[in-house]
C-alpha cells in the first residue's frame, strides 16, 4: 500500500514464511546505481519506507554486530575474529550518532532492487527494525560506491547530508563490508565442513 514493495499474501515469522505477489520489473544493475537520478528515487523509497511504514510487532532489531561474531563463529579462525571485533567498532560508532530506529530492509542489494513502474523493493526476510542509515550503507558497501552516490542517496532518504548522518553511514559502510566478508567466510566453511560446494 505504501508503493514500496509487493503485496503481501502471507506471512508467519515463527514459521518462517513469507509469500508476496510477483512484481513486474527488471533487477537493478551497477549502472542504475551510479546514475543520480535513480539514486534519487532509490533515496525516495527509503524515506518513504522508513518514515511511514510501521515495524510490525513482535520483530526483534537487526543486531549486525552480534551477526558479525555468530558469523565469526562458524568460520572458526583468527582472522575472522578480528574481523568482527573491528566490524563491531564501526557499528558502535555508528551507534553514537543517534537516529530514531526505523523498519528496514536490511539487504536492498542490487538485485532485490527492481525497476519497472518506479522502483521496488523484494526479498523483505531480513526486515526489522534498526538503524534507518544501515540500509543505505548495504548499497553502498555491497556494490562499492563512493562518495558522489552515497551524498546523493543520503540527501534523498533523509532529506539533506547532515554531518552526523554522514559520519554514521561511513561508519556503518565500513562495518558492512567486514560484515558481508564474514557471511561468505561462514557460508564457505560450513559447506566445507558438510561436504557440500558453492556451485
Amino acid at each position: 500500500g505504501h508503493g514500496i514493495g509487493p503485496q503481501t499474501v502471507l506471512s508467519d515469522p515463527r514459521r518462517g514464511v513469507l509469500v508476496t505477489r510477483w512484481l513486474p520489473g527488471r533487477a537493478c544493475t551497477q549502472r542504475d546505481l551510479r546514475n543520480p537520478r535513480f539514486m534519487r528515487g532509490l533515496g525516495a523509497i527509503f524515506r518513504r519506507l522508513h518514515e511511514t511504514v510501521p515495524s510490525p510487532p513482535g520483530i526483534a532489531p537487526l543486531d549486525p554486530a552480534r551477526a558479525a561474531h555468530y558469523y565469526a563463529s562458524l568460520a572458526a579462525n583468527i582472522r575472522a575474529r578480528r574481523m568482527a571485533r573491528e566490524a563491531c567498532r564501526s557499528f558502535k560508532a555508528a551507534a553514537s550518532h543517534h537516529r530514531q530506529p526505523a523498519l528496514c530492509h536490511n539487504d536492498p542489494v542490487a538485485k532485490n532492487i527492481l525497476r519497472g513502474h518506479g522502483i521496488r523493493l523484494i526479498d523483505w526476510e531480513f526486515a526489522a527494525p534498526g538503524d534507518p542509515l544501515f540500509d543505505l550503507a548495504v548499497i553502498l558497501g555491497h556494490h562499492d560506491l563512493g562518495a558522489e552516490q552515497g551524498r546523493t542517496l543520503l540527501a534523498a532518504a533523509r532529506g539533506r547530508v547532515h554531518p552526523s548522518d554522514w559520519r554514521g553511514l561511513m561508519h556503518l559502510t565500513a562495518g558492512y563490508r567486514k560484515l558481508r566478508v564474514l557471511w561468505e567466510t561462514a557460508v564457505s566453511a560450513v559447506l566445507g565442513r558438510d561436504g557440500l560446494s558453492l556451485r
